[in-house]
């Protein structure tokens, strides 16, 4: 039996079972709040997929970024610097404002009902 760092693999007598592989696409989120209010200002996304079309974008400064870096990993507005070579990032970025500001639509006869209010 035997177990193995990042990605876990397992070995018995009768054989032997492959690693699993990385995923196709992993995604970062990055939380912005207030820790007074605990009220949410900002979410970030952003995700990296394997480029189906050969070799993708190639290197760039993120990639020279952290091989750069020898301890650990780098972040930058709340998200892991990840390399982008031979790969699709696509990120965004969903701001939240007026808390508790605006009041909701009033429902109408019909939607009372609907909702069994």
């Amino acid at each position: 039996f035997r177990i193995s760092g990042a990605g876990y693999w397992f070995r018995a007598q009768r054989g032997a079972r492959a690693r699993p592989s990385l995923p196709d696409a992993i995604v970062d989120l990055a939380i912005t709040f207030d820790p007074a209010t605990l009220r949410v200002h900002e979410l970030r996304f952003r995700s990296y997929q394997k480029s189906l079309g050969g070799p993708g974008v190639g290197a760039d400064k993120a990639d020279a970024r952290q091989r750069g870096t020898g301890a650990g990993m780098a972040f930058e507005n709340g998200l892991p610097v990840r390399s982008r070579k031979q790969r699709s990032v696509f990120g965004f970025t969903v701001k939240l404002s007026g808390h508790g500001e605006s009041t909701p639509p009033a429902l109408t006869g019909a939607l009372r009902t609907q909702l069994g209010i």
